[in-house]
């Protein structure tokens, strides 16, 4: 179902950093009379997940199409068809900017999971994204580490070793992730979708979210877990009623 949601769009590839980005614009009526590259066109972008893509939230289209949007999704660095192998943190929030400034201004983003944590940072770093939707959150918290180490696995000195690696490779810690750091001094107008069946975004960790940057709505849901939430009917129509008609951009 998402290679036949991707033949509708326009694919395009950018340059992001020393690889490429894939990404795909679907224009609905608002493409009439318009070009495909028309930077005017009101525009949201979509944001995937961790190990994600960008056609998995390709269910939320048709409904911002009705509402005259121009949409846009993409595959982060080491994801999906863009290259790269490293598709931690800061490769997916620069790749994001990069995104932005390709496509022209956007007027919202929708994220699942990681993605949300990637828009906040991107925004903590000067990204301007006026309106945001998040659907099942990310949310990372000081036992991430022990929780990699029983996924993984391994011992606590190699997940010590890999963020101690991390920190000078890239300058970010593992702690600057935490909400109350990555969500800090964000006043955007913010919708929350969460499933309460959801098993890798624990439900009681969402307050630490909501606690940082307050939602203007919050809606939660029930047996969709934590993928499911990005192809539910209803959901979709949250969103596209959440940032409403283009016109009004």
């Amino acid at each position: 179902w998402e290679q036949e949601a991707l033949r509708g769009s326009w694919p395009r590839l950018i340059r992001s950093g020393e690889g490429h980005i894939a990404m795909w614009e679907w224009l609905g009526d608002l493409g009439v009379g318009w070009s495909r590259m028309d930077e005017q066109l009101p525009t949201l972008l979509l944001v995937h997940g961790w190990e994600g893509r960008g056609s998995q939230l390709a269910r939320l289209v048709p409904a911002l199409l009705a509402n005259g949007w121009r949409v846009v999704a993409f595959d982060a660095p080491g994801h999906g068809d863009s290259s790269g192998r490293n598709g931690g943190l800061p490769a997916f929030q620069n790749a994001l900017r990069d995104v932005i400034d390709a496509v022209g201004p956007v007027h919202g983003v929708i994220a699942h999971s990681f993605g949300a944590i990637a828009t906040a940072s991107a925004m903590q770093r000067g990204a301007r994204i006026p309106k945001v939707a998040y659907l099942g959150p990310g949310i990372w918290t000081d036992d991430t580490g022990a929780h990699f180490k029983e996924l993984l696995g391994v011992r606590g000195r190699t997940i010590r070793q890999v963020m101690a690696r991390q920190a000078e490779r890239t300058g970010m810690r593992w702690d600057d992730l935490v909400p109350e750091r990555v969500y800090a001094g964000r006043t955007e107008p913010l919708l929350v979708i969460h499933d309460r069946d959801d098993d890798e975004v624990p439900f009681d960790r969402l307050e630490r979210l909501t606690r940082t940057w307050a939602p203007d709505r919050v809606l939660h849901t029930e047996g969709l877990g934590h993928r499911r939430i990005l192809r539910d009917d209803a959901v979709a129509q949250e969103v596209a009623d959440w940032f409403g008609p283009a016109r009004q951009a």
